[in-house]
């Protein structure tokens, strides 16, 4: 089937842009970490010039005196961040508990701050710049002291390091300037963890059509199917973790509105069978896959594309038997359609390529069906063979050229065989058998193809023994010459193969429109590109060298080469054309004596004309309004006003826009107020994009770097409000120029901040968990913990919030489990917030 035209880009990029990545609430295949820094400074005002580099023990923060010396103290904590590049972030806390207090009644407010680099020349006279405060806690008045815990979410500061490509971040706690200097406020503290919680989304690779094996379509190179088509990819999990479920999509290109989705199958390498028989021939769909882990779903890939053919091979195969021992000789009958055939014989099946092949069944009949490139099925040719007698003679047929003289060993299977008979389907002949086997008949073929030999024994009274038929095949000494390419343009390569089955072949010498003689080292077949000069038929012609030096007769080949002009896009932004953007396409001539062109898109009635220069070409400017699919339709005209064959030239637009992913659907309410989630930048034109420029509602335009590591750059955010909001970006290319503005409505829900520190529990070891957010004036939390073995509800109650609407519990798993927190925030007139989830897992 041919490919037509359509509007590829434009339907898939309606597909699937209408579905949004959901990060999940974090779940058991989380990886946690770093844990410990990978390096720490405790600085002293006594000692200003130098700091303590790893020093053991706690965080000494604020003043002390010792020794009539008074020592002001800060500390600075690195943590690597490597291992975490390329996952999806769903926490990062900085935490520590108090160990130590000079005077509980004395105010103690503690400051977290992210820094510039830290190293080893940090000294109190020479800190790392503070870059912005993240954190902020006044202890010192509440119940618990010493052992105040700390928990600062750093989320968007880790996120944000990665995106910029930092190795590692490092953070400043210090006590705040007003109280830095009073000795009673000072205190330690365990060493600072940062606890990320991370997850590698899936990825996928290998997309492709399955029996018969194809791959992921493009818009320049669309494979065919029909019927039953099986559609397939690769999954990748970087924590070695399977697919818990696997969705493919396919859609008309024309009708994105028609997308259906089929689950796939399960392990890394999933496949779905998607029908095609209620599609007309001809019709273009497109069709992607997306994974999804225990806790991220991948981004859909990128679309791959086939043609629908469901009409079988028309011709049916010929089958022939060697000698009913267990092998067939199968054959396209001249069907262009055919490359394959499947078989089967004795409850085995098989397929093999080509339109002429040997199939080993061990069996005396078989079914053979011929296959076209779309896996369509033509009807079904069974053969058998009745096997021979056992006095039937030997046949031994070896590789045999038309117009060769050969020889066919023949034995006797009978004890006084004084002859044989045989015919090669021209007539019966005799030659007398020699006292020792094998006698050797010698026989010029005078045809390449399929012949049949039928050989009998003749004993010496005249009996005949039981006739041995074989099938063979003679070669053709006149290489053959084919091109699947189609029609051939001035100046465009076009790949020829030359083919032969001479077992003495040592090159093949072959020229074009009888020009000089090129030589390449023979095989069973090659491939010659064809470069033609002018429009028009042009012949390839061919011969085989033999390894004796003598020369076979020459196969030929006629292209039909078009007299239509070259079209040739002008990349922008490394594209052939982008919504929006003034375009261009260079016309070149294919015959002499062009002076100019005439032209239309998308079969506009309106043709436009375009003067050619000095050397034929013309430049053709035009700015597309949308992406997808452009048709240009050109010819050339000469000066008399002779117009050449016509050339429609696809041009892909690509979208400019930015696709986003993101935490909060597109339609629904997700997290909450204070919840920090993720928004995934995509879309066409990655690779020329540097960064984005974004912003929320009213919020400041915020710019985030490519990801060049990733497909998707993600950036973190944290609602301030509940409700409908709007995010608006946009990306700046490599010329310095902006996409026009993308906006991605969501509605944030009212769901409480749930985080536990440390993530993973210990059984008998306490938890410290920290309730947030949700909705504005939350006075308190309503909380259980329940265990998931049981369903017991361990602990459960109601814990007001502190002045900024958080509030915090203890927990000590009682046994080895996983452990569900379930809260729900009430305002002071009784308004609930949603209900939060967090699992945590308590083993040894």
């Amino acid at each position: 089937m041919g490919s037509p035209v359509r509007s590829l880009r434009s339907g898939v990029a309606v597909a699937l842009g209408l579905a949004a990545v959901l990060v999940a609430a974090p779940a058991r295949a989380m990886n946690y970490g770093p844990g410990t820094p990978s390096g720490w400074v405790f600085t002293d005002s006594a000692d200003p010039g130098s700091g303590q580099m790893d020093a053991p023990g706690d965080t000494p923060l604020g003043s002390f005196v010792a020794g009539g010396v008074k020592h002001t103290r800060r500390a600075y904590f690195t943590y690597d961040l490597s291992e975490f590049r390329g996952q999806v972030l769903h926490r990062a806390t900085l935490s520590a508990t108090e160990t130590s207090v000079t005077d509980c009644d004395t105010a103690g407010p503690v400051e977290v701050w992210r820094t510039g680099p830290v190293g080893a020349d940090t000294s109190w006279a020479h800190p790392p710049a503070e870059v912005e405060l993240v954190g902020h806690a006044d202890f010192g008045t509440g119940a618990l002291c010493p052992g105040a815990y700390l928990g600062v979410d750093v989320l968007s500061q880790v996120d944000s390091a990665i995106a910029r490509g930092d190795k590692t971040i490092s953070f400043e706690v210090r006590m705040a300037a007003g109280a830095e200097a009073r000795a009673l406020a000072g205190r330690l503290m365990q060493p600072f963890r940062l606890t990320i919680w991370g997850n590698h989304a899936p990825v996928l690779s290998r997309l492709g059509l399955r029996a018969p094996a194809r791959g992921c379509g493009t818009p320049e190179q669309i494979p065919s199917a029909g019927g039953r088509t099986t559609l397939a990819l690769h999954v990748d999990d970087a924590d070695r973790e399977q697919p818990r479920s696997v969705q493919f999509a396919i859609w008309p290109v024309e009708h994105p509105d028609q997308r259906k989705q089929i689950r796939g199958s399960y392990g890394d390498d999933p496949d779905a069978v998607a029908d095609l028989s209620g599609y007309p021939d001809g019709t273009v769909l497109a069709w992607a896959g997306q994974a999804r882990d225990a806790d991220d779903t991948s981004p859909w890939s990128s679309p791959c594309f086939l043609t629908v053919d469901n009409t079988p091979p028309r011709t049916a195969p010929t089958v022939r038997a060697t000698d009913c021992t267990g092998a067939f000789v199968v054959d396209g009958a001249g069907d262009r359609d055919t490359v394959g055939f499947v078989w089967s014989a004795a409850g085995r099946s098989g397929r093999v390529r080509g339109d002429h092949a040997r199939i080993d069944t061990g069996a005396d009949e078989v079914t053979v069906d011929a296959v076209d490139s779309a896996g369509n099925r033509g009807r079904d040719v069974a053969y058998a063979c009745t096997p021979p007698a056992g006095d039937a003679p030997g046949v031994s047929v070896p590789s045999l050229v038309a117009g060769v003289a050969g020889t066919i060993a023949l034995t006797s299977r009978a004890a006084d065989a004084v002859a044989y008979e045989y015919d090669f389907g021209d007539g019966r002949h005799r030659i007398d058998a020699v006292p020792t086997d094998p006698t050797q008949l010698t026989w010029t073929p005078r045809h390449s193809g399929a012949y049949t030999l039928a050989v009998s024994a003749v004993t010496a009274t005249g009996a005949l023994s039981g006739l041995r038929e074989q099938s063979f095949d003679v070669i053709d000494p006149t290489p053959s010459l084919r091109s699947d390419a189609g029609p051939a343009d001035v100046g465009v390569p076009v790949p020829v193969k030359i083919t032969s089955g001479l077992p003495d072949g040592a090159a093949y010498r072959y020229r074009i429109d009888g020009g000089a003689e090129r030589e390449v080292r023979f095989a069973a077949q090659v491939t010659v590109p064809v470069v033609a000069a002018h429009a028009g038929p042009v012949t390839v012609s061919a011969r085989v060298r033999r390894v004796d030096g003598t020369f076979t007769p020459a196969g030929t080949l006629t292209l039909a080469v078009s007299s239509a002009p070259v079209i040739k896009p002008v990349p922008d932004l490394g594209v052939a054309a982008v919504a929006g953007r003034i375009g261009t396409v260079t016309l070149t001539p294919a015959e002499p004596g062009v002076v100019g062109y005439r032209y239309s898109f998308d079969g506009g009635a309106q043709r436009q004309t375009v003067p050619a220069g000095p050397d034929g070409r013309a430049d053709v400017e035009f700015t597309p309004d949308r992406p997808g699919w452009r048709v240009l339709t050109a010819v050339s005209v000469d000066g008399d006003g002779t117009a050449s064959d016509p050339r429609d030239y696809p041009i892909v637009v690509a979208d400019p826009a930015v696709q986003v992913t993101a935490s909060w659907p597109a339609s629904g309410k997700a997290l909450g107020l204070g919840v920090p989630g993720t928004f995934g930048f995509l879309g066409d034109l990655t690779g020329e994009t540097t960064d984005y420029l974004w912003h929320v509602d009213d919020g400041p335009v915020r710019t985030m770097p490519r990801d060049t590591g990733e497909a998707i750059t993600s950036v973190a955010f944290t609602p301030d409000h509940t409700g409908p909001s709007t995010l608006a970006v946009q990306r700046r290319f490599r010329d310095g120029s902006l996409s026009p503005v993308t906006e991605y409505h969501f509605d944030v829900g009212t769901q409480p901040r749930v985080v536990a520190d440390p993530g993973r529990g210990l059984p008998g070891k306490a938890t410290a968990v920290t309730f947030a957010g949700g909705m504005p004036d939350v006075v308190s939390f309503d909380y259980q913990v329940v265990g998931d073995s049981d369903g017991v509800v361990d602990s459960a109650g109601t814990v007001l919030a502190d002045g900024d609407g958080a509030a915090q519990i203890t927990f000590v798993p009682p046994s080895a489990d996983n452990y569900r927190v379930i809260v729900t925030g009430h305002t002071a007139d009784g308004t609930a917030t949603g209900t939060a989830t967090l699992k945590i897992p308590a083993y040894l």
